[in-house]
């Protein structure tokens, strides 16, 4: 038996902080060509990953950033986070430092940061036993809403192989 760990950490709103970055400021359509890889679960190249992030002026950073949130479109992690996702086998992401500033972008913000750059797909979810899995309509895509609770998301075999960290590509 194989024990998958599901996130839906992308559509909690108390995750997203609303941030600036130097690939979205320098070119938005890059940054739109990142944010479909990573939705896609394909590695996204050095070019197009951000490498400075800051508050915007209107949303101010909380006091302390939590340990694991959303920046811009991007997974950004604490290093203590980082610690531990970096004992599994990422594929052909990885994970690779950031600095975050206030909105004044020179006035660093407390702590060290980490994007994590999901790479890998996998086709292991087997909706047919996952029972509180919704289907979109008119696609083949798949949503669960209690993705938090336990055996509501069961996958093949095929979740063994491979990358530890990976998206398969019917959730979302």
């Amino acid at each position: 038996m194989s024990h998958v760990w599901v996130s839906d950490c992308r559509s909690d709103s108390t995750l997203i902080i609303a941030m600036k970055s130097d690939l979205s400021e320098r070119s938005l359509e890059s940054s739109v060509k990142a944010g479909l890889m990573r939705l896609l679960g394909q590695t996204v190249p050095f070019d197009l990953l951000p490498q400075k992030f800051w508050e915007k002026p209107k949303y101010p950073l909380p006091r302390r950033l939590p340990n694991f949130f959303v920046g811009n479109g991007n997974w950004i992690v604490s290093r203590k986070a980082a610690d531990i996702i970096a004992r599994f086998d990422l594929g052909d992401g990885g994970l690779y430092p950031v600095e975050i500033f206030q909105s004044d972008r020179t006035t660093p913000v407390e702590g060290e940061f980490l994007c994590l750059n999901v790479g890998a797909q996998k086709s292991a979810f087997l909706p047919e036993r996952s029972p509180r899995a919704l289907k979109q309509p008119g696609l083949e895509d798949w949503t669960l809403p209690d993705a938090q609770q336990d055996d509501v998301f069961h996958v093949s075999t095929a979740a063994n192989d491979g990358p530890d960290v990976w998206w398969d590509p019917r959730v979302r």
